[in-house]
């Protein structure tokens, strides 16, 4: 394997027969046809404006709308939580995000579902089913957690006819449970003996998928979550927007909280982490994943680009793995080694195909 030497290939494949836990960021929906956060800066400067705004409403938009497009995030953050009219500003972003991703859900979601399915074009779902029929015996769930609001995971899960829990139980409208996401699940059969049935109960592995900046497809319905198909219209989906609401919010509203709680047990709990298209830019999840670096717990990183967030962990924590493109294939850090390859290993098909399969 050119670059990266044989040490290094035996070392990353030992991780991923650790089961580790998966973080899917944004730039796996991206690759989809999903908004950057560049993107859905520029759409909130084009639809905002459009939308009936108070005088005080508009001031605060004046205020923070003309670098929204460069850093999201940080221009929300100019948003105080003493403005007057930060709640309502709020409100009307998160159902202009709303808008947004359920439209493009459809569109995304519809191009899937009309195309014949193949497991080659989906590396996602390939590492999923590789983590799923290679855990050890006894494990109760492979663990993914993702900071997206679409569901692209879930689709791709029940193509494959891998079973997964995002704790809402029910059918047509289903209502949250955090015990569905810690449970055991379990398959009844019958068996035969001396001419008698009896019955058996067989656990069953599933993908346990923790969305703690929420869902386009929940929604508070009285106060409760609720999580329904992408054609049942809603104005406001259950989601955590980035500026200054985003920690209050995961800590206020108990679906966030129990989301979150149980998230902070997993990856306390995890022997690994594997990252993709994921940024580390959400400041909680950090402090949870370097708390496990610092005890030297292994850490795989797929990213187009290295933030300053993921530089600054490479820099903290040599013994991590990270790739991302660079001009003629791929950059990475193995170990306390940098390095080159000419083909895009950064990439997660490449990935897959030259490290896993």
């Amino acid at each position: 394997m050119p670059g990266l030497s044989e040490k290094n290939l035996k070392e990353l494949q030992e991780i991923f027969r650790l089961t580790p836990v998966t973080i899917i960021g944004s730039g796996h929906s991206c690759s989809f046809g999903f908004p950057s956060m560049g993107d859905l800066g520029l759409y909130l400067q084009r639809e905002i404006p459009q939308l009936e705004l108070s005088l005080e409403e508009q001031e605060l938009w004046n205020r923070i709308k003309s670098d929204i497009s460069d850093n999201l995030e940080a221009s929300l953050n100019k948003i105080s939580q003493a403005d007057a009219s930060a709640e309502k500003i709020i409100v009307k972003i998160r159902q202009s995000v709303t808008k947004l991703f359920r439209s493009k859900s459809k569109d995304i979601e519809r191009a899937i579902l009309c195309e014949p399915f193949s497991l080659d074009k989906y590396p996602l779902l390939r590492l999923l089913q590789y983590l799923y029929n290679g855990a050890p015996q006894h494990t109760m769930a492979v663990d993914v957690i993702t900071t997206n609001y679409d569901c692209l995971i879930e689709i791709l899960c029940d193509l494959a006819k891998l079973p997964i829990t995002t704790g809402f139980i029910g059918y047509r409208i289903k209502h949250f449970d955090s015990t569905y996401l810690t449970r055991p699940i379990y398959r009844m059969r019958l068996i035969t003996a001396k001419g008698k049935y009896k019955v058996a109960y067989d656990p069953v592995r599933f993908i346990r998928i923790l969305k703690p900046h929420g869902s386009i497809n929940w929604y508070i319905d009285g106060g409760k979550p609720i999580e329904n198909s992408l054609n049942h219209d809603i104005d406001e989906a259950a989601i955590v927007v980035p500026g200054p609401f985003k920690y209050r919010e995961t800590t206020v509203c108990s679906l966030f909280d129990e989301i979150r709680a149980i998230m902070n047990d997993i990856l306390k709990d995890a022997r690994a982490i594997f990252t993709y298209g994921f940024g580390f830019n959400d400041d909680h999840l950090q402090r949870v994943i370097e708390d496990k670096l610092a005890k030297g717990m292994p850490l795989v990183i797929l990213s187009k680009d290295w933030t300053a967030k993921i530089k600054d962990i490479i820099s903290n924590y040599p013994h991590v793995y990270a790739f991302r493109e660079c001009e003629k294939g791929t950059e990475y850090w193995c170990n306390g080694q940098r390095g080159r390859v000419d083909y895009p290993l950064w990439e997660l098909n490449c990935f897959m195909k030259t490290v896993i399969e």
